[in-house]
């Protein structure tokens, strides 16, 4: 359990630092870039829309996606987290799970957020 739980921490460490550009530098066709930073207090859009299929990434429960029962359709393993809060402790993970591909997940109205990584694309179960 600990490990399942490092490794989910892990994947949050890292998906952060490819959303702020610096999970490239290890590449060796990396090209410097200097990128903006958004301006948090105008720049808070929703990623995506509550019913809309979506991908790797952090997201919002309620204004970016839609609490209910998501299947995954990458292929590999996919790693997965519905979170509590933002907090990047590892009592904010409520649930977490890793394994191969397709995932199924229960997003429940409680949740603050969710977090996918190497699932593919989630969509809403019929």
């Amino acid at each position: 359990m600990r490990r399942r739980r490092l490794t989910i921490a892990i994947a949050v460490a890292a998906l952060a630092l490819l959303a702020t550009g610096c999970g490239d530098a290890w590449r060796d066709d990396a090209q410097p870039t200097r990128t903006p930073a958004p301006d948090a207090a105008t720049d808070l859009s929703p990623i995506v829309a509550p019913g809309e299929p979506f991908g790797d990434g952090a997201f919002l429960v309620g204004p970016e996606i839609a609490p209910g029962r998501y299947l995954a359709s990458g292929p590999g393993v996919c790693r997965w987290a519905r979170l509590e809060r933002f907090g990047g402790a590892m009592a904010d993970i409520v649930e977490s799970a890793w394994g191969d591909s397709p995932a199924v997940v229960e997003i429940e109205e409680t949740d603050a957020g969710f977090f996918s990584l190497h699932c593919g694309e989630w969509t809403r179960a019929p």
